[in-house]
């Protein structure tokens, strides 16, 4: 039995070696939104809604995706999906990843922020956003 030391020195090494993951803070922002909107078009004494998180991932069988790509502004309509407000305030976008190679793995983004209701945007900014949510095109 003097080989089990050995062994399970190699059998921990393979499995750090084997399974990988890690979270990365991709960056803060002050403010996002999933249409074309300027800080001066949020009101003064908007109320802040709770926070939102959301996650937009791929997940990988083998060596096969069975999603799309993951995106950061799919993230952030899930996240604005979950709350009455229009953009997201005091942002932070993370990027995960985590793979066991020829087995399973996922990677994708997380955005967590903020919702803030854009009550007094101009009119061209709420039938803007309108129409993208009705899948008109940009």
């Amino acid at each position: 039995m003097s080989w089990l030391p050995g062994a399970l020195r190699l059998a921990s090494l393979l499995v750090v070696l084997l399974a990988a993951g890690c979270v990365t803070e991709v960056g803060r922002f002050a403010m996002l939104a999933d249409f074309p909107v300027q800080a001066v078009d949020l009101p003064e004494d908007a109320e802040e809604l709770p926070m939102v998180e959301a996650e937009d991932f791929m997940n990988v069988y083998v060596v096969v995706p069975f999603q799309d790509p993951p995106a950061i502004d799919a993230a952030l309509q899930a996240a604005l999906r979950k709350s009455p407000g229009d953009v997201l305030v005091d942002v932070v976008v993370e990027k995960e990843w985590f793979y066991v190679p020829l087995v399973y793995g996922y990677r994708g983004y997380r955005v967590r922020g903020r919702p803030v209701r854009v009550l007094e945007a101009p009119e061209r900014v709420r039938s803007r956003r309108s129409r993208l949510l009705q899948g008109e095109g940009r």
